[in-house]
């Protein structure tokens, strides 16, 4: 299970609340990346309203948080790509559809 109060950092979940407790561990028990959970979780927060909580009210920022998930994106894929073995030179003949 990934830690929970990392993916509160990375999310910003201090400045931004948007997930409550429970629903960030439901998070982490269904995701073993911790790039694909804040990936999914700050698209989830791009789609997200306006959030008031008594007189404050805070202002959803799509496109930050777009640009947070692509850069999540990009390290999901980094590291998803490492993990495929290669040959020794780390070239391999393979299918052309398959790329």
């Amino acid at each position: 299970m990934l830690d929970v109060e990392k993916v509160k950092v990375l999310l910003l979940e201090e400045k931004y609340p948007y997930f409550s407790d429970e629903q960030l561990e439901s998070l982490c028990d269904m995701y073993d990346d911790m790039n694909e959970l804040c990936f999914i979780a700050c698209k989830m927060k791009a789609d997200g309203q306006d959030v008031t909580i008594g007189p404050i009210t805070i202002k959803n920022n799509s496109n930050m948080w777009n640009n947070l998930a692509d850069a999540f994106y990009k390290k999901w894929v980094t590291s998803s790509s490492s993990k495929v073995s290669k040959s020794l030179t780390g070239k391999c003949a393979g299918r052309s559809d398959e790329y």
